[in-house]
């Protein structure tokens, strides 16, 4: 059996230099002048791109005699970035934070494998990016080489049990509205109603007790003598979410907004952070508590109103941080970008 894994750059800052206007055809150059800010325009140019690389692998796929016995599987890793250019409007937020915006993503499986009548269908269920390794083992027919002790749960029975529904998520002029998209996950696409044929019930988004900061490597000098990221501690408590049926809980998380040009969602109160960056510990955090299911756009915290829900996955947290491992992250240090930039090799940098 053959596994490729290709994990594309294109869409990841930084986007220039843009790819030239004579690889694009004249369809995709009309439908890039539509696009007036310079960073979306950059965003599209490597968007169309990457849709040529996967093109390219297909073809091979189809050429190497491999294609009818292949599962194409594409998914993103997390949310886009405002100041580059995505928006992952209308769910909140954006890389970096533990709002659907950040953490969400696009997914699709493609195979001559899967039954007719899944085809086309839209996949409700709960599902982890963990869970690839144990679905793709059994789409393989290799489920006895699952390990006992993973993470992950095998999705491939419920994807393919999965059927096409006579309704589309998109409208003839283009992209759903918010309104449109709130109903089609509250009819179940993509809520937790329709999962009940899931594997699993519980996700737990992540645990992270530090925040970087960065240290000026000279204090005088500031950012040209260079810097490094360090590890601090979060005042708070650790940042962490948890989901559990249609239940969200979210600890410690800076409060962040939408981001849209057209704004259909009125700001929270409060929620200023409106970058990737660093998250430092300089913010003030809160706890967020949403139903998916009513409010997919995370729009009414209900953290005050249903103690015993908060309670519930609060312990439940607190049960999965004790089994966190030790951190191996390390500082990064610019010198090092400094001494590659000089002489075009990765060597030592510090003199002591």
């Amino acid at each position: 059996p053959l596994f490729l894994y290709m994990s594309y750059q294109n869409v990841h800052s930084p986007l220039t230099p843009t790819p030239p206007d004579a690889w694009f055809s004249p369809s995709e150059r009309k439908m890039l002048k539509n696009i007036d800010a310079d960073d979306r325009k950059y965003l599209g140019k490597a968007l169309i791109m990457l849709d040529h690389a996967i093109e390219n692998v297909t073809r091979a796929l189809r050429a190497h005699g491999l294609y009818d016995d292949a599962i194409l599987v594409y998914s993103g890793d997390n949310g886009g970035c405002p100041q580059f250019g995505a928006f992952n409007y209308p769910l909140r937020g954006m890389k970096n934070f533990m709002f659907e915006g950040g953490l969400r993503v696009h997914g699709w499986v493609h195979s001559n494998l899967l039954p007719r009548e899944t085809r086309g269908a839209t996949y409700g269920g709960l599902m982890h990016i963990t869970d690839w390794l144990p679905t793709l083992l059994s789409a393989a027919g290799a489920s006895e080489l699952i390990p006992s002790d993973l993470d992950g749960v095998d999705q491939w029975a419920a994807i393919t049990g999965a059927r096409a529904s006579s309704r589309q998520l998109s409208t003839a002029g283009g992209a759903m509205t918010s309104e449109e998209f709130a109903r089609a996950v509250q009819e179940g696409h993509g809520g937790y109603d329709n999962a009940h044929n899931s594997p699993r019930t519980e996700m737990l988004y992540n645990i992270d007790p530090y925040s970087e900061e960065m240290v000026f490597l000279d204090a005088d000098c500031g950012a040209p003598c260079g810097f490094a990221t360090v590890l601090v501690n979060n005042p708070d408590g650790a940042r962490a979410a948890l989901r559990v049926g249609k239940w969200k809980l979210i600890r410690h998380e800076i409060c962040v907004s939408y981001f849209n040009p057209k704004q259909e969602l009125a700001a929270p109160a409060g929620c200023s952070m409106s970058s990737c960056s660093m998250v430092g510990t300089a913010q003030n955090s809160s706890d967020f508590l949403f139903d998916l299911v009513a409010d997919p756009f995370e729009t009414t915290n209900l953290h005050a109103n249903e103690p015993e829900v908060v309670q519930k996955l609060s312990a439940r947290l607190d049960e999965l941080h004790k089994t966190i491992v030790p951190t191996e992250w390390k500082s990064s240090d610019t010198r090092a970008y400094s001494r590659w930039a000089e002489t075009g090799y990765i060597t030592p940098w510090c003199s002591s």
